[in-house]
């Protein structure tokens, strides 16, 4: 089976230039529910995901039509919505 990204948090610069890690309750939710269905005993891994790397994946995963246009659209307009404070999303990678 594939992986499937949860999103768990966003990476933010401060004014000071520093980043911090931040996520939202419901972040924090599904980060919890992704750890009680993983086998811990194996690894994890996260992803450090950009606006520009994501709108790039979903228009790869159009070209080779693993999505249609429709859902890309769908799926575009959450990514757009993404803060430009947001300089990274961090996806834990879970089994499908």
């Amino acid at each position: 089976m594939g992986k499937k990204r949860v999103v768990v948090g966003s990476i933010s610069k401060r004014k000071d230039g520093s980043r911090v890690m931040t996520s939202t309750p419901y972040e924090l939710k599904n980060l919890v529910d992704a750890l009680k269905k993983a086998d811990l005993n194996e690894k994890l891994y996260f992803n450090l995901e950009s606006k520009a790397e994501q709108l790039k994946k979903l228009s790869e995963a159009v070209e080779v039509g693993r999505l249609d246009q429709e859902k890309a659209d769908q799926i575009e307009i959450i990514i757009q919505k993404i803060p430009t404070f947001v300089d990274f999303q961090v996806a834990l990678l879970v089994e499908a």
